[in-house]
């Protein structure tokens, strides 16, 4: 049973987080502000129980609510509390609650920036619950992607964008061979996050398309458990849960304090997780596909240029200037960045020392690493690591 908090303590309460991916974040986001700064905060988690909340407020007569506000109902729940309130989502068009939470609409344009990286110019874009969230992941994927020359772009699961393309009549789940309307290669990005990008890899399967090679599906939550269970592994972008907790607990201390919130600006998603359903391989040109592949499953070993067209049998200049035609860099290009997209992803999994992940990525040694890390993502390994790592 539940001790009363003592007199020193306070009462913060979670409402409406779920078990897993990003809200399982969020909560060691709080944890991690409350270690550093030790705190005497009793935290009491209501998840998404109405009955629960009423328990907990009725009990323990909370100093400060997290939440995600994601109706009407729960607004006026919350709000009749009249203690101080931040919400985790942006569901409500006039909400005027403190909001922390993600950069959606970066979301949508990292998505498409990773199909248009790899050649793709058939872009497809996915969502299941018109969520405000999903919107903006929409638009930021329509604001990198349309308009592109040679692009096309088809929304599917609710209104299609005017000026690009689009597909008519039932796309819902109900009518399940609309993926087999749109002519492979095409890449598939969720909006609607990991668990509806699983389904999709099924749905795809079913239908006989191959993932990746006829459909790149991309999810994003990086729910690992989920992503390293689909068929094939699904590609995920990871968002900042951790920093978003982190960030929720301090600024509720300062409010605690009688302070303003001093809110931050929405954060930026981690990155792409890269995963075998948008392995580089999904370009029409037969030599490309062969080179990608062989970079993907190669990229941690000490290859080169050289020894790849030696063994593909591929001509240097003919493979170097298809790259530049499609993918807009060279294959050493591509080859460093499969090689820093793998670190990024150990530098966020793991405690392994820097120069331990840079030998295991393909890296000379911890400086040459470290040198491509930034030019890439224009920030060190150790200070990507230190900001980012759960």
């Amino acid at each position: 049973m539940d001790k009363t908090p003592t007199s020193n303590e306070r009462v913060l309460l979670l409402g409406g987080l779920a078990y897993y991916a990003q809200d399982e974040q969020i909560r060691l986001g709080i944890q991690r502000y409350r270690q550093k700064t030790n705190t005497p905060w009793r935290v009491l988690d209501a998840g998404h129980s109405w009955k629960n909340w009423n328990q907990h407020f009725e009990r323990y007569q909370p100093q400060g609510i997290i939440a995600h506000i994601l109706d009407e109902e729960t607004l006026n729940r919350v709000t009749q509390v009249g203690v101080p309130v931040i919400s985790l989502s942006r569901e409500l068009p006039d909400l005027d609650l403190p909001y922390i939470g993600a950069h959606n609409r970066m979301v949508g344009r990292l998505a498409a920036e990773h199909f248009l990286e790899r050649g793709i110019r058939r872009l497809v874009v996915y969502s299941t619950w018109s969520l405000n969230m999903e919107q903006e992941r929409i638009k930021g994927f329509k604001e990198r992607s349309v308009g592109e020359e040679g692009v096309e772009v088809f929304r599917v699961g609710g209104h299609s964008f005017s000026g690009e393309s689009s597909l008519r009549g039932d796309m819902s789940w109900t009518r399940k061979n609309w993926m087999k309307q749109i002519e492979p290669p095409y890449g598939l990005f969720c909006a609607s996050g990991d668990l509806v990008a699983g389904q999709l890899c099924d749905l795809a399967s079913s239908l006989g398309l191959r993932v990746p090679e006829d459909v790149l599906i991309l999810g994003v939550d990086d729910f690992k458990l989920m992503c390293e269970s689909c068929i094939p592994p699904l590609s995920s972008i990871a968002m900042p849960g951790e920093e978003v907790g982190y960030q929720a607990a301090a600024c509720m201390d300062r409010m605690f304090e009688g302070k303003d919130a001093d809110l931050p600006s929405p954060l930026l998603p981690l990155g792409v997780t890269e995963r075998r359903s948008t392995e580089a391989a999904a370009v029409d040109d037969p030599d490309l596909r062969r080179a990608l592949r062989y970079l993907y499953e190669h990229a941690s070993e000490r290859v080169s240029i050289g020894s790849m067209v030696r063994e593909l049998n591929l001509p240097r200049r003919s493979l170097q200037r298809k790259f530049m035609q499609i993918l807009g860099r060279t294959p050493l290009e591509e080859l460093y960045r499969r090689r820093v997209e793998m670190a990024r992803t150990r530098l966020l999994e793991t405690t392994d020392p820097i120069y331990v992940i840079a030998v295991e990525c393909g890296f000379r040694d911890a400086e040459s690493f470290s040198t491509r890390f930034r030019k890439q993502l224009g920030v060190s390994p150790s200070n990507y690591r230190k900001k980012h790592r759960v």
